[in-house]
């Protein structure tokens, strides 16, 4: 007989949860979502790393990673972007590696460090998305046409 991973109640309950929130969440949301993602995540390694729970820390450590590489970064319009894409991909690139250097020299004030990046990212991230949208002004009327008069055959 195969072992059946066991599901607990709640679990389905949060997953089913996430799934709707997913499915209509607009793409500034989604980001949103990454940004808060990766802060819990990042939360749940500091907490392991201060308990000394090696396994929940590199598990936790790895999410972190996966959704600032796999999420974030990926989710990044180079081409649109222009510099600020560029910046923000080597700002993505050094999160990575300072949680992995975090993770070898069990380091929370790496953690920290990149919890503050987040948090600020996130921040702005938010600002943007309750930031009134402009909308392009109506075009203007076009000013009627002076017509020569018709005439029919009579002058």
């Amino acid at each position: 007989m195969t072992a059946m991973a066991t599901v607990k109640p709640i679990d389905a309950y949060r997953n089913a949860g996430l799934d709707a929130s997913i499915a209509g969440a607009s793409p500034h949301h989604l980001i949103l979502m990454l940004f808060q993602g990766a802060r819990v995540a990042l939360t749940h390694g500091r907490l392991a790393m201060s308990q000394g729970n090696v396994a929940a820390r590199a598990h936790a450590l790895s999410k972190v990673a996966a959704i600032i590489d796999d999420g974030l970064k990926a989710s990044l319009d180079k081409t649109k972007g222009g510099p600020l894409a560029a910046q923000l991909d080597a700002l993505y690139d050094y999160m990575v590696l300072t949680i992995a250097r975090a993770n070898v020299e069990n380091s929370i004030a790496k953690l920290d460090e990149v919890d503050q990046l987040l948090a600020g990212l996130e921040e702005s991230w938010r600002q943007i998305g309750a930031a009134p949208r402009a909308r392009p002004a109506p075009a203007p009327e076009a000013a009627p046409v002076k017509r020569a008069a018709l005439s029919y055959g009579k002058a």
